[in-house]
């Protein structure tokens, strides 16, 4: 719904009837969340709405083969995110945006690096 604070703003240049503010409203109507009024700051605290949290596993091996007494063949293996598990982004925290706490993104494709390496 509009913000009902846009009744106290000015007609000066239109700023009333230009104004994209929301408000959210619970089941019965009453307002839980809108913008705060103009010049002054709003109430909610920090972390209010929170997102899913992230899961990371990831595994590496490496297996070194003496070649000679001062050489050694190393092969390493990185796997990031080796359960393939999907992370989830923050919820959409902007209550003017048609979007308001949807999750749009996420991220966490399994991704594996292998290393060969010689030292001597």
């Amino acid at each position: 719904m509009k913000d009902p604070a846009i009744a106290s703003l000015t007609a000066l240049n239109g700023v009333n009837t230009t104004s994209t503010n929301f408000a959210i409203q619970d089941a019965n109507g009453r307002i839980v969340l809108q913008n705060p009024a103009a010049g002054s700051v709003g109430n909610v605290g920090r972390n209010t709405i929170t997102g899913p949290n992230v899961v990371g596993f990831d595994v590496n091996a490496i297996k070194r083969v003496r070649m000679t007494e001062g050489k050694e063949l190393e092969f390493r293996v990185d796997v990031v995110n080796v359960l393939n598990h999907p992370n989830f982004a923050n919820p959409t925290t902007n209550i003017d945006s048609t979007s308001f706490g949807q999750i749009t993104s996420a991220t966490g494709a399994r991704r594996f690096t292998f290393n060969a390496r010689m030292n001597f």
